[in-house]
């Protein structure tokens, strides 16, 4: 829009007593500038976040799912972060139209209304959502365990039914037993059947601890009593004694080996064992070999004695350089020396029936299975400890 100004100007010239008026037009023209803008159009982000982008029921807070209130919550929250932009932009455009109200159209009419209406409460909407989101979604998680058998054998699965609150994402339950076997099972879904393979060799399982995740990541510490019994055809080493680890050469003092286990559930004992001794200096096989035999008929057998009520067996070693030891069947063979200073077990070997259990002595675990037949079918995964109690033997020449 241009305007045209008009100036009067008067000029007094003396001439020869004589005056002359002049009447001269100016004209200036004046440009409108350009209304304020931003890079977003906020209408068109309220109305895809807030409608499009949502599930049909999310706005149905009390019932619609962890997910999609989420998604309500984030895209509210979305939307609210416009809010230091808009307030700038209304600002500066309300400046610029009470400095050219020509300049005001329909469009910017709709937009202050829906500013001052739907935008105005996305603020509040925010803060109800994400109270109603703690509300449902955070907090204690409640879970309730059961399975219709607490006795499982080993190889097989243990089958629970876990009901969760809706509120709890994962639990944690750790499960221990009297060898100080460890049992963990981490639970992702809920009010459903869940399975899970046993690898422990046997043992009650008393659960230890059970930790309860909720939507909001708070982790909580649940009192919940649940149990389970492993069970095993094969009976269980549990420790691995040695005693007189000094033994004497020229006394042919004898070292006894105990080794206490647990009656399986069809084979009550161990019909052969086999005990390897390492030299502790290096760790290298000294193929010395301790064997035993079991004799069903008494307690007194090849290599040693086995007390069947008590649960234990006890081995007999003598170390000599002149005297050969299987002559005496109370003794275990061990071949003539010379002998290293200091020995280990470093492997052994239990034989039962059709089954051959190995394990092997690397300082850190004692325990490894070989593979072998369970009542769900064939495994090798099944694992157990020993504990060694004086586990070196010291030769005294």
């Amino acid at each position: 829009m241009k305007k045209v100004l008009f100036f009067l100007i008067l000029l007094v010239v003396a001439c020869g007593g004589s005056s002359e008026e002049i009447v001269v037009e100016d004209t200036t023209t004046t440009t409108i500038p350009s209304a304020p803008t931003v890079d977003f159009n906020i209408v068109e982000i309220y109305n895809t976040k807030l409608g499009a982008d949502l599930c049909n029921d999310a706005k149905d807070i009390d019932t619609t799912s962890e997910k999609c209130l989420k998604q309500y919550r984030d895209n509210l929250e979305i939307v609210d972060s416009y809010s230091e932009k808009i307030k700038k932009y209304i600002t500066e455009l309300n400046t610029y139209l009470e400095s050219y109200p020509s300049e005001i159209t329909d469009e910017y009419t709709k937009l202050f209304k829906f500013i001052n209406t739907e935008y105005q409460a996305v603020s509040e909407n925010y803060e109800l959502i994400t109270n109603k989101y703690i509300e449902r979604f955070g907090g204690v998680p409640v879970v309730n365990l059961s399975r219709d058998s607490n006795l499982i054998e080993s190889g097989c699965k243990l089958l629970s039914k876990v009901e969760g609150s809706e509120n709890i994402i994962k639990l944690q339950l750790l499960y221990t037993n009297e060898f100080g076997d460890e049992f963990k099972l981490i639970i992702n879904e809920f009010n459903s059947e869940i399975s899970k393979t046993i690898n422990q060799f046997s043992g009650n399982f008393n659960l230890f601890s059970a930790i309860a995740t909720n939507y909001m990541g708070e982790e909580f510490s649940l009192n919940i009593q649940d149990s389970f019994t492993v069970t095993n055809a094969l009976p269980r080493v549990t420790s691995i004694q040695i005693i007189n680890n000094t033994p004497n050469l020229e006394n042919n003092e004898v070292v006894k080996v105990r080794i206490d286990y647990e009656p399986g559930t069809y084979y009550d004992f161990f019909e052969e064992i086999f005990l390897g001794l390492y030299n502790i200096e290096n760790k290298s096989n000294t193929n010395n070999q301790v064997i035993f035999r079991t004799n069903a008929e008494n307690s007194y057998t090849e290599g040693g004695e086995i007390y069947k009520e008590e649960g234990y067996i006890l081995l007999s070693l003598i170390f000599s350089d002149t005297r050969v030891p299987k002559n005496d069947l109370w003794a275990t063979t061990i071949p003539l020396g010379p002998y290293s200073k200091s020995l280990f077990i470093g492997s052994y070997s239990f034989f039962i029936g059709d089954f051959h259990l190995f394990g092997h002595h690397n300082l850190s675990n004692f325990g490894v299975f070989n593979e072998f037949n369970t009542a769900c079918g064939l495994k090798d995964n099944i694992k157990t400890t020993a504990k060694l109690l004086n586990n070196e033997i010291f030769i005294n020449p």
